[in-house]
């Protein structure tokens, strides 16, 4: 008996749920086919009729945590009041995202690893940070001069957010963020 398109589309869904999560807890090169397969109550056997590889899975699962950090930006940005460079940064250098790589900027938790990672997995977080650049450029200006500078500043976030997440020491990682937060508004 064949699976309908709505069954094949709710196990694919299943699938990308359990790799993203094993992706949050252990990293991209942690992502077991088996492993993943067995989280979403489905058999190993029936991965290859969703993906066409474990390099396309962590793409897929990569992309799907990135879009939902992107989605987690767009909607605190609808909370504030005026929307500004500044709240960006205070989004990215919130207590709660520097603490949890499960929500938030997947850049900020995937850009370590995705040298790693095949061609399809640095296609996806080129596409992404690409992405989050649009969205910082209104509110740094038009132009290839204000992309050049959102590019600099998403780096700049996501080099920051790594360092303060290694640090032993709060008080470092707190100056880190501040410092950064100055040189990033320096020019707003």
């Amino acid at each position: 008996m064949g699976y309908s398109q709505a069954e094949k589309a709710q196990s694919r869904e299943r699938i990308l749920s359990a790799a993203c999560a094993q992706i949050a807890r252990e990293g991209m090169d942690s992502l077991g086919v088996a492993e993943v397969m067995k989280d979403a109550g489905l058999t190993a056997g029936t991965f290859y009729s969703h993906f066409s590889s474990r390099d396309d899975l962590v793409a897929a699962g990569a992309t799907r945590m990135m879009q939902a950090g992107h989605a987690l930006v767009e909607a605190l940005l609808e909370e504030v009041k005026k929307p500004s460079l500044k709240a960006i940064v205070d989004i990215y250098f919130s207590e709660e995202h520097i603490r949890s790589t499960e929500i938030g900027c997947g850049i900020c938790f995937l850009v370590g690893e995705a040298r790693f990672g095949g061609p399809s997995v640095r296609k996806a977080i080129s596409d992404q940070f690409e992405r989050s650049v649009e969205q910082l450029m209104p509110f740094i200006g038009t132009g290839a001069p204000a992309r050049r500078r959102a590019r600099a500043a998403l780096a700049s976030v996501v080099g920051a957010v790594n360092l303060a997440r290694a640090m032993e020491d709060p008080a470092v990682a707190k100056d880190i963020l501040s410092a950064t937060r100055e040189q990033i508004l320096a020019g707003s």
